[in-house]
């Protein structure tokens, strides 16, 4: 089903992966987002780049469980995601009556050197966002 996609690449942070052609990546600051074209209306898949501060664990679940809020409705757990050596988890929260966000936290390659962790959410689009999560690589 994703033959036709495009590749979206971001040496900076080292990696890639495809969506949709009538899609748009856009980017700013540490963060790129989808949006349909000719519209203003987005994928709702959002890619953040998060600079770990001191204390905070290259490993997703440790990184995860210092995100945990009390009161929110919270659940995670690792996800296989190929040409991903590293743990890799995706936390499904809920605050109030808002819709459930997805989270997959994925740790850069060089982590411990960079401290910097990939999460790539969503909000609405679930499969499309699984589809887009199953082309995701790093690639440095």
């Amino acid at each position: 089903q994703t033959a036709d996609w495009e590749t979206y690449r971001n040496d900076e942070y080292g990696f890639e992966m495809q969506y949709p052609s009538q899609y748009t990546p856009r980017e700013f600051d540490n963060t790129v987002d989808f949006l349909k074209n000719n519209d203003d209306v987005a994928l709702g898949v959002i890619i953040k780049i998060k600079k770990l501060i001191t204390g905070e664990s290259c490993g997703s679940k440790q990184y995860v469980s210092e995100l945990l809020v009390a009161g929110d409705k919270v659940t995670f757990g690792s996800v296989a995601l190929k040409n991903i050596e590293q743990e890799v988890y995706q936390v499904k929260s809920v605050y109030g009556t808002l819709p459930a966000n997805l989270t997959t936290y994925i740790p850069t390659k060089d982590c411990i050197t960079s401290r910097k962790m990939i999460a790539i959410s969503a909000t609405s689009n679930i499969n499309e966002y699984n589809q887009l999560l199953s082309t995701f690589k790093l690639t440095k």
